[in-house]
């Protein structure tokens, strides 16, 4: 008796083959994601056992920075000054005398910071030392909303946009996952 395969029998059985494949797919998707995530607890670990040799750089940075309140952004080449009157982003370079820009470019080298951001406006008073593009240290004059002891509980709470973690008083390693992170001032 010859058998015939009735359409909906294809197309139930093309319907499975696109629900095994679509499962697949996330599945790998998923699996990049807690890739990419863990690589960060790495850096987490590096992060903290270098903060105590960090420190006292970053301590001497913030306190010139609480002198230089409108400083919103600070690297080895440039730094802008927004003025609490003026709206924007600030010149470049403008502001600072060269004894103290020298000093600054040297701190944040002793550092090994890439940049300082402050939001200037923003009170009570943020700073963030970068590391790199998505992590680094910050300094908050009053605690964040939420603090974690570790960045696999920022992320476990569901918290995947900024995490900060705290170290001590005031200080705390910031995550942030996203790289359209705003710092407009």
């Amino acid at each position: 008796m010859h058998r015939t395969v009735s359409c909906y029998t294809r197309r139930g059985l093309l319907v499975l083959i696109g629900f095994v494949l679509v499962v697949g797919l996330l599945k790998g998707f998923f699996y990049l994601l807690v890739l990419t995530l863990s690589s960060g607890f790495e850096k987490e670990a590096e992060m903290r056992e270098k903060f105590s040799n960090r420190l006292p750089a970053m301590q001497r940075l913030e306190e010139m920075q609480r002198v230089d309140r409108s400083l919103s952004i600070m690297n080895p080449e440039f730094y802008r000054i927004v003025p609490e009157s003026q709206k924007g982003i600030g010149e470049r370079n403008v502001g600072l005398s060269n004894d103290r820009w020298v000093e600054y470019r040297l701190l944040l080298e002793q550092a090994e910071i890439q940049s300082i951001r402050s939001k200037v406006r923003e009170k009570p008073r943020v700073l963030y030392f970068l590391v790199n593009e998505l992590s680094g240290y910050a300094y908050l004059e009053t605690p964040p909303e939420k603090k974690y002891h570790n960045l696999r509980a920022c992320r476990d709470d569901g918290n995947l946009y900024t995490c900060y973690v705290y170290l001590r008083p005031s200080w705390y390693l910031y995550f942030f996952s996203d790289k359209k992170q705003c710092w407009l001032t």
